[in-house]
């Protein structure tokens, strides 16, 4: 792998881009790829697996210290290896620069899927070799740091940000750089849960609506989501039972006049019996005392840690990667 920091998609043909977007897509349906930050140590485990490409990965350690690691195809077996520097493998990532190798091997990655090994590079040009590079880096950057999720995070940090994808500083540095959103870095940080990525708090809110942690020290998280709940009005009275879906609402009660649900989501009591708070119709849990609200432990709404959460802007779509 050649360590390119600096680039510009402009540089990648625009019928290769093309390409490089149908490979990621087709990459994430092939391996089942919906949540984020990937580990590619686990990830090269998942594809040898598959059994849909044959694929073994090995080491050397008596190479010189600016080789990170090469990939190879076997026209004759059909099979593919990628060879890593032994001397800069550092497993589970803990610092920047050890997440370095994730993108290393997302780089090779790129080589064996966007089909640069099927020609010897001893027939392409220099120019040819350095485009495919540019590939390489593009494809890793779209598989670990996809758009989408990337411009919803939140930049109180660079290295946590860096931390919560998996790559090195410099890999998201040139990410953002290639895609032109150096604003990120200063744009208005947000509030966000760090336990669930909860965005969603009252001004005097003292637990996490969601997930029911303490504001306190919880704040700084990575990635902004939303999490579904019952549709309610301005009551927090949910505009269809949430038990049996009757739609008739109440009659000086707050529960269902057809199966007799509580369909006002209040706070359910159980650390302050005098608090009386009303959430929004996906609050797991009392904003003031931290209880659980009426529709979680009704069973009505997942717990936060189950359920597939929404990012705070669009999602993954045609063009968003």
């Amino acid at each position: 792998m050649n360590q390119i920091d600096n680039y510009t998609i402009e540089q990648i043909p625009q019928y290769r881009r093309q390409f490089i977007d149908y490979t990621i897509r087709r990459f994430f349906s092939t391996y089942f790829i919906t949540k984020w930050p990937i580990d590619c140590v686990q990830l090269l485990d998942v594809i040898s697996s598959n059994n849909s490409l044959s694929l073994q990965v090995g080491t050397v350690s008596n190479v010189s210290s600016s080789f990170d690691a090469i990939s190879i195809y076997n026209p004759e077996s059909h099979d593919y290896q990628i060879i890593l520097n032994k001397n800069k493998i550092n497993y589970p990532f803990k610092e920047s620069r050890d997440r370095r190798l994730n993108f290393t091997i997302a780089h090779e990655l790129g080589h064996i899927f966007l089909d640069h090994l099927s020609i010897s590079d001893d027939v392409k040009t220099t120019d040819e070799r350095f485009i495919e590079d540019l590939e390489a880096n593009e494809f890793a950057g779209r598989l670990l740091m996809p758009q989408s999720i990337l411009l919803n995070c939140n930049f109180y940090s660079l290295e946590a940000v860096a931390d919560f994808f998996n790559v090195s500083v410099s890999a998201l540095t040139t990410r953002i750089h290639v895609l032109r959103r150096l604003d990120l870095l200063t744009l208005r940080k947000s509030v966000v849960c760090r336990q669930c990525g909860n965005t969603e708090r009252s001004f005097f809110s003292k637990y996490c609506m969601i997930c029911g942690s303490k504001w306190q020290d919880n704040e700084n998280g990575i990635l902004k989501t939303y999490y579904k709940g019952i549709e309610v009005n301005n009551n927090s009275e949910a505009l269809a039972c949430p038990n049996c879906c009757d739609d008739s609402g109440c009659i000086l009660s707050s529960n269902c006049n057809k199966c007799g649900a509580v369909i006002i989501n209040t706070c359910t009591n159980e650390h302050n019996p005098h608090c009386d708070y009303h959430s929004t119709g996906n609050g797991r849990y009392c904003e003031i005392c931290g209880s659980k609200t009426e529709f979680f432990k009704g069973g009505y709404i997942k717990p936060w840690y189950e359920e597939q959460p929404e990012l705070m802007s669009e999602s993954i779509a045609e063009g968003s990667l």
